[in-house]
């Protein structure tokens, strides 16, 4: 099973995101309804997916007990690396108006959770419980993206890319972790 450490190194990964989509969404100085709608949809979409993915895991656990771990690895790996991949590409779509809002937000905040559902899905295969984790990860990207949402640009200007392949990379070496389980 994951410990408290694969957990928070789990949440950190999955919230990179959201914390680069609220660089991209709030402007110089955010209203706090701005912040607060974020950090909650962010948070509450991230803790969630897994639950979803946990559901979908389950169900086909039986069938893969001796096959599992390369499973999970598969799976982390693959989210790690398409982190990395999209961080090194980054899109650069700048949408009109306000995107912390209505459907705007719904959309984003289902975009960047869609790690997470695989990351349920992982859970579900090797039998996790899955309400820990699901609270620490949403508390965990809020938070971040409360960050994200009050420290705006100056963040954005230092950390860069940087950040996101970095929580790339303690999800490869979550990833790899598996293998020795």
């Amino acid at each position: 099973m994951f410990s408290f450490i694969d957990i928070l190194l789990i949440a950190v990964s999955l919230s990179a995101d959201a914390f680069f989509t609220t660089l991209g969404v709030v402007g110089a100085k955010p209203i706090r309804r701005q912040t607060f709608r974020l950090s909650f949809h962010f948070g509450l979409f991230q803790g969630l997916m897994p639950c979803l993915g946990w559901l979908a895991g389950k169900s086909v656990a039986g069938f893969l007990d001796r096959i599992d771990h390369w499973i999970a690895f598969a799976i982390l790996a693959a989210i790690a690396l398409n982190m990395i991949r999209e961080a090194a590409h980054p899109r650069t779509r700048q949408s009109p108006g306000d995107r912390s809002r209505g459907w705007s937000l719904v959309t984003l905040s289902l975009a960047t959770s869609m790690d997470a559902f695989s990351v349920g899905v992982v859970f579900g295969v090797v039998g996790q419980s899955i309400l820990y984790p699901c609270f620490v990860i949403a508390c965990v990207t809020g938070a971040l993206t409360f960050i994200a949402a009050r420290l705006g640009r100056r963040i954005k200007s230092r950390l860069g890319v940087q950040a996101e392949i970095a929580g790339a990379v303690l999800l490869l070496i979550v990833a790899f972790r598996m293998l020795l389980m």
